[in-house]
C-alpha cells in the first residue's frame, strides 16, 4: 500500500470511514447509518426499478489531522 500524504502540510494522512445518516427515530433515538464508499458518473440516472444508481467503483477516504482537509480517492482495479 502506498503512503498517502497531504499536499499542503506534507504528513501521513489517516484513513477515515465517511457515513450519511438517516432519519432519527425521536423516540428510540435510532438512526439508519450508511456507508459512503460507492461513486458514479455525474450524469448517471437511477434506475427506474430499483431507484439506485449503478456503482462505477470505491472510494477510499482520508483525513489530514494537521489541516482537516478529507480526501477521497478512487480504488484501482486489481
Amino acid at each position: 500500500m502506498t503512503t498517502k500524504t497531504c499536499p499542503d502540510c506534507k504528513i501521513e494522512l489517516t484513513r477515515i470511514k465517511l457515513f450519511g445518516r438517516g432519519w432519527e427515530n425521536p423516540l428510540t433515538r435510532g438512526a439508519i447509518d450508511a456507508d459512503l464508499s460507492f461513486y458514479t458518473d455525474a450524469e448517471a440516472e437511477r434506475s427506474l426499478l430499483s431507484g439506485m444508481f449503478k456503482p462505477q467503483g470505491m472510494l477510499e477516504s482520508y483525513l489530514c489531522q494537521s489541516c482537516g482537509r478529507i480526501f477521497l480517492f478512487a480504488m484501482q482495479e486489481k
